[in-house]
């Protein structure tokens, strides 16, 4: 993991710990955002699947789904064979981050639940482009963010269209609601990424101020 988007790096503790704990802690930490970014993208399936019962199996929209689809879960099984190379443990998620996400894609309508979807694309894509750009990271997660950027290359135009058909005769209210699930989204994902028990990992001795430094720190 490039030291900038480590969760703790900028803080005056980072420079505490050796340089085998940052490592260890980039790695933790990386593991976790594959892990959560893989999850996020079953909850995204999940949608999909449900609005693909609405189509027409002969429509341009229903075969590029499938593709998507296709794709989406090739995306999983990625992340999940660099998840086993780095030898690293995710944490798994939280009965309410469990609750909250399959309310959402289960009982939402299509636009906020599109709107959450694009928000957590939006987050990796950026971990993504760090990594693909920086050499000190592990080859593996390089040509991991490498393909997939590729592949999520190829969904833009249909992204484009579902925004536009969301967003252009979208009244205020709507607009500012769409504002606030992303947003929540962000937050949603954050609470994911970083984790107490990966200071304990390391071997911090207050791992407790560590964690909720690096909550701070994080952006």
């Amino acid at each position: 993991m490039p030291e900038k988007l480590v969760s703790l790096e900028g803080h005056q503790l980072w420079n505490t710990l050796s340089k085998k704990q940052q490592i260890e802690l980039g790695k933790l930490e990386v593991v976790q955002v594959m892990y959560s970014y893989a999850w996020s993208e079953t909850l995204a399936c999940y949608f999909f699947n449900r609005h693909l019962l609405t189509l027409n199996p002969d429509s341009v929209e229903y075969r590029f789904l499938i593709r998507e689809l296709i794709e989406e879960f090739r995306h999983q099984e990625m992340f999940g064979m660099a998840i086993r190379k780095l030898e690293r443990v995710p944490v798994l998620p939280t009965r309410i981050h469990k609750f909250f996400g399959n309310f959402t894609v289960r009982y939402f309508p299509p636009s906020l639940v599109y709107m959450s979807v694009l928000a957590i694309e939006m987050m990796a894509d950026i971990y993504a482009k760090h990594l693909r750009k920086d050499e000190r990271v592990y080859s593996i997660m390089r040509k991991s963010s490498e393909l997939h950027h590729i592949e999520e290359g190829r969904h833009i135009f249909y992204t484009e269209a579902w925004l536009k058909k969301y967003t252009q005769d979208a009244s205020f209210f709507r607009a500012t609601l769409y504002s606030v699930v992303v947003l929540l989204n962000v937050y949603f994902m954050r609470t994911l990424y970083v984790q107490r028990n990966f200071f304990e990992q390391i071997g911090v001795n207050k791992p407790d101020e560590y964690y909720k430094a690096a909550l701070k720190n994080y952006h």
